[in-house]
């Protein structure tokens, strides 16, 4: 949904100008707008905003270049009962 921003407000990881639009997913564009920090927008030159910047909780996207290796490891496998 396209909004623009009415205040200047952070998000997760992301920063909205006041006056400025984007385009978010739905559910945000609906709270942004019930707590009075956008309105609708009708414009065509919007930012798109990924899911992943308004999570708090998602980690930094990664870097070109950045990799996981990833281990076999098995660490105190047994469990003991009673």
């Amino acid at each position: 949904m396209k909004i623009i921003a009415s205040t200047n407000f952070k998000h997760g990881r992301k920063a909205f100008e006041k006056l400025k639009g984007y385009d978010v997913p739905d559910a945000f564009a609906g709270y942004f707008i019930g707590v009075g920090w956008a309105t609708l927008y009708n414009g065509d030159d919007c930012e798109m905003v990924a899911l992943e910047e308004l999570n708090p909780d998602a980690p930094p996207a990664a870097r070109e270049g950045d990799t996981l290796e990833v281990q076999d490891a098995a660490i105190n496998q047994e469990s003991q009962h009673g």
